[in-house]
């Protein structure tokens, strides 16, 4: 029983531990992080950091988007739907917003580039798709990574990062605060957890995956987990 006792004891003061570490992370980041660009949503968001850096707006004010199933895979949005007008920064360095993004179809992942498993995997599927796509079809379509890390995640980074996936595969990032509105509309949720081995932070966050039209304007939503060969005929279909 003394040894038992003992085992639940240190088991306890390991997991407290643990959750000091996220905490003392959050408030770093927290207070520390430049939010070069407050609006009321990055106002809020600040207040959601020092409170744990963590954030879900699945269910909030959002614009309503109507969803209408097609039996197809996925989830279509209709009609589709255009996004929030915000200010991002791509990897090489150029302002830009997502209602750039015309004249070809586009699939939006949010992520970031220490992402040890689900980017760099799902980063890869993609790849994998677009390259058994038509040529035609492939050329067009273009992969934009928005950072949930824009700590760690500058156009710099984000361009090294990328090349790893080859031609059509593009990145954003800017200030957490004026991303709000984008996670609002489209439920991204994160979470930062401390490495407690290795001093770093890692990044839980939504691995959904958005299409928007030639009109940069959401047309489709494919929530995880993915399947391959459906996402290839869905995107087939839809893009031919």
């Amino acid at each position: 029983m003394a040894v038992a006792s003992r085992l639940v004891k240190t088991d306890f003061s390991r997991h407290a531990a643990k959750q000091q570490l996220d905490k003392n992370l959050n408030k770093k980041i927290g207070t520390e992080y430049n939010f070069r660009r407050f609006n009321a949503g990055g106002l809020v968001l600040a207040v959601l950091l020092l409170a744990g850096l963590s954030a879900s707006y699945e269910g909030s004010a959002a614009p309503l988007m109507k969803v209408t199933p097609d039996g197809g895979y996925g989830t279509p949005i209709t009609p589709p739907t255009g996004l929030p007008e915000i200010e991002l920064t791509d990897e090489q360095g150029n302002p830009m917003q997502l209602a750039d993004l015309t004249g070809h179809p586009t699939l939006l992942f949010f992520g970031f580039t220490h992402c040890p498993h689900i980017c760099p995997t799902t980063l890869s599927m993609l790849r994998g798709i677009r390259g058994r796509l038509p040529e035609s079809v492939a050329e067009q379509l273009q992969v934009w990574l928005i950072s949930v890390d824009p700590m760690r995640d500058s156009p710099e980074q984000l361009k090294t990062y990328l090349a790893n996936f080859g031609a059509g595969f593009h990145g954003a990032t800017a200030d957490l605060g004026v991303l709000v509105p984008l996670f609002q509309q489209l439920g991204i949720g994160y979470s930062y957890k401390a490495d407690e081995q290795g001093g770093g932070y890692d990044v839980g966050h939504t691995t959904t995956i958005f299409l928007l039209n030639n009109e940069a304007r959401l047309s489709r939503v494919y929530t995880a987990p993915h399947d391959v060969t459906e996402l290839l005929g869905s995107l087939s279909s839809i893009l031919n």
